[in-house]
C-alpha cells in the first residue's frame, strides 16, 4: 500500500504538472491562444493544485502558495478547514485569470 501512495505521489507531483506544461506549450507555439485556451489551462492548472492540495498532506502547500500566504495574512489555522477553502478559492481565481490574461496578450503581440 505504500509504493501505492509513493507512485500516486508522483504521477500527481511529477508526470501531471509536465502534461500540463507541455500542453500549455503546445498551445502557445501551435497558436492557439485566446480566451478559452487560456481559460481552460487556467482551470486545469487549478484544478491539478486544489488535487495535490487534498491528496497530499502539507506537501500539497506549496503549488498553493499565494492561497497559503492569504490564508496567513487572514490568520486561519495552518492545514485546517478555512486555510483549505482559501487556497481552492485563490487558485479557482487566480490561475484561469493569469492564464487568460497571458494568452490574450499573447496574442495581441503576435499580430
Amino acid at each position: 500500500m505504500f509504493w501505492l501512495y509513493v507512485v500516486a505521489g508522483i504521477v500527481i507531483c511529477a508526470a501531471l504538472p509536465a502534461l500540463i506544461l507541455a500542453w500549455g506549450v503546445w498551445l502557445i507555439v501551435s497558436g492557439r491562444t485566446g480566451l478559452l485556451p487560456g481559460l481552460t489551462l487556467g482551470l486545469l492548472i487549478a484544478a491539478w493544485c486544489t488535487l495535490v492540495l487534498l491528496v497530499i498532506p502539507y506537501g500539497g502547500l506549496y503549488p498553493n502558495l499565494p492561497g497559503v500566504l492569504i490564508a496567513g495574512l487572514l490568520d486561519a489555522q495552518a492545514g485546517g478547514t478555512v486555510q483549505t477553502a482559501i487556497c481552492i478559492a485563490t487558485n479557482s481565481l487566480m490561475w484561469p485569470t493569469v492564464t487568460t490574461v497571458l494568452f490574450l496578450f499573447i496574442r495581441r503581440a503576435g499580430r
